[in-house]
């Protein structure tokens, strides 16, 4: 079954991300509504600064958000340790970065928190188990990974990595969760893998 939910984020507007997010989120901005599967195949690009989880093309149908009138689809997520983006100057261990893109190429990006905490978000298990694994490709619910209630950040800004293209963001304010434990073998061996690659 398809799920779809709505998002409330604070309006400000910058030439470049990442950027330092302050105060409480608490405006109404547009809304975000999901039509993603309930299984996707990933499948992972390693370069020397990122791993990548590409949405496979063997995928019956896309993952996309409505967003101010347009259509996004998912193209891939990627993770960054410590975060990129900050609240009131202070920075996570993780922040993942749902990427989407319009038939276009307009871009709207996702960003959700990680810290290190004693529960994990559930939905990241399989994942960072076949990071963990060295496996190159899993099968994950996409709209599981990004919190339900997307309070947050809301601004114009760019790709934080080149060409730094346009990018319409939304930086979630709830946050995903790893352990310390076993499912945190899966982020060591993505870094692990990133750094190793050619």
């Amino acid at each position: 079954m398809k799920r779809r939910a709505a998002a409330r984020f604070v309006l400000s507007e910058h030439d470049s991300s990442p950027i330092d997010l302050k105060g409480a989120p608490h405006v109404h901005a547009p809304t975000v509504q999901f039509n993603y599967p309930a299984q996707m195949l990933f499948e992972f690009s390693v370069t020397p600064q990122v791993i990548t989880a590409l949405v496979a093309d063997a995928n019956p149908e896309p993952a996309v958000i409505t967003l101010g009138g347009k259509t996004y689809a998912l193209k891939q997520f990627h993770v960054h340790t410590p975060s990129e983006h900050t609240i009131d100057g202070k920075r996570f261990d993780f922040e993942w970065h749902f990427v989407h893109q319009t038939a276009a190429g307009e871009y709207a990006v996702l960003g959700v928190f990680m810290n290190r905490v004693e529960e994990i978000t559930t939905a990241y298990i399989p994942l960072l188990q076949a990071l963990a694994a060295g496996k190159t490709e899993c099968v994950l619910n996409p709209r599981a990974l990004v919190p339900t209630e997307l309070l947050g950040w809301h601004y114009q800004g760019t790709l934080t990595t080149p060409p730094f293209d346009p990018v319409y963001w939304v930086v979630v304010h709830e946050q995903a969760a790893v352990t310390d434990g076993a499912a945190e073998e899966g982020i060591r061996a993505l870094l692990a893998r990133a750094a190793t690659a050619v």
